[in-house]
């Protein structure tokens, strides 16, 4: 009932030709406000930091069947006060990279692992796509990136940013300008954990999809490459490109921001939430707005 309700607040302010940028600040609010009328758990009432971290640890380490607790963990810390919301968002981070990433039950026909579990419920909490929407009535992409980027570290406790971005962007593009007439059709693809502001640089892996299995052979000179920019601001760094060819949508199922590479123009793009189908997730359409 309440998302019929607020279905039709959204319809109807468009149709009243709500400003975008009020559109997406009643959103935000309405989201937030929805999720206060879920009673509080007694998990999110934890003080300490401590308490708060082994909780989630002993919680996600061992994965799930499906996306419930995401959703429950999502719908607790909305309906929490703004300021013990963010000592969780902390607690959150921190935790992240003790949290097994992959299923820890091989043996299981469908196990999801721990951190995708957060991902997914951080996904629900942030919702990254209506603060982008609003922040780019007012700022370029480039900015509304940056600061996405500050965000993460704040959270995850990461050391890098558009500084380091940026021109491994401008690099990925520079090698599809060398292709024959400039590869119009090829595109390069990233998502992941680094784009989304989350890797550990000492041990994580650039997720980077190609449609061009000719460039494959490449990739190894541009993890050099990548490697080197890299260690001018982040000299621990030991970033490895894992590539696949999987499109911008199976990126943008678990972590929002993705960002498209072709020989004449760089895209971002910033999912949100994907619909919960059984065990699955489909992706929802992105917002799309071009980089450089």
């Amino acid at each position: 009932m309440r998302s019929s309700l607020l279905i039709l607040i959204v319809l109807g302010a468009l149709v009243a030709g709500v400003p975008q940028k009020g559109l997406a600040q009643g959103l935000c609010r309405s989201l937030f406000q929805a999720a206060a009328s879920h009673p509080m758990p007694a998990w999110a009432r934890l003080k300490t930091t401590e308490e708060r971290e082994a909780h989630l640890i002993q919680t996600l380490q061992k994965g799930a069947k499906s996306f419930q607790i995401s959703r429950e963990m999502a719908n607790g810390l909305l309906a929490l006060p703004e300021a013990a919301r963010e000592d969780w968002m902390r607690s959150l981070g921190r935790a992240y990279r003790q949290i097994p990433k992959q299923d820890p039950n091989p043996m299981a026909s469908w196990h999801i692992g721990g951190r995708r579990l957060l991902d997914r419920a951080l996904t629900l909490i942030e919702r990254y796509d209506l603060k982008f929407q609003q922040a780019l009535t007012t700022k370029n992409p480039e900015q509304v990136l940056g600061e996405f980027f500050d965000r993460q570290n704040r959270l995850f406790g990461t050391t890098y940013g558009l500084r380091e971005i940026k021109p491994i962007l401008e690099y990925l593009q520079h090698q599809l300008a060398l292709l024959p007439e400039g590869g119009p059709t090829t595109v390069i693809t990233l998502g992941g954990s680094f784009i989304n502001g989350k890797a550990n640089l000492k041990s994580s892996d650039l997720d980077l999809s190609i449609n061009s299995r000719l460039l494959l052979r490449d990739v190894p000179q541009w993890q050099k490459e990548i490697a080197d920019l890299l260690r001018v601001t982040q000299p621990e760094s030991n970033l490895k490109i894992e590539a696949h060819g999987e499109p911008k949508y199976f990126y943008g199922k678990i972590n929002p921001v993705v960002i498209e590479i072709t020989a004449r123009e760089v895209r971002l793009f910033v999912f949100a939430p994907a619909r919960e189908h059984q065990q699955d997730l489909h992706p929802a359409e992105p917002l799309a707005v071009r980089l450089y």
